[in-house]
């Protein structure tokens, strides 16, 4: 099936891609059925989100990412976030 033909059946079938694809390939959302299943979750809730706090969740999440230079912060010259 080509992507083209996936989308348009997810349009008139009322899924998302995502729900097809989750149906036969959960192991590709975690690497237990539960977490798989919490990754699924999460995602239908934040579609759901209106575009504003969708806008906060994304810097709420970035800052509590390991690595991810926080919301507001500075990165200097040198590579370090201030």
């Amino acid at each position: 099936m080509t992507v083209p033909r996936l989308i348009h059946l997810c349009e008139i079938t009322g899924f998302t891609p995502l729900d097809m694809i989750f149906e036969v390939g959960p192991h590709l959302w975690g690497k237990t059925p539960e977490e798989a299943e919490d990754r699924r979750t999460l995602t239908k809730l934040v579609e759901s989100l209106p575009h504003d706090t969708i806008r906060d969740l994304i810097r709420l999440m970035k800052r509590m990412t390991p690595g991810e230079p926080s919301a507001g912060s500075v990165v200097t010259s040198n590579g370090e976030s201030r």
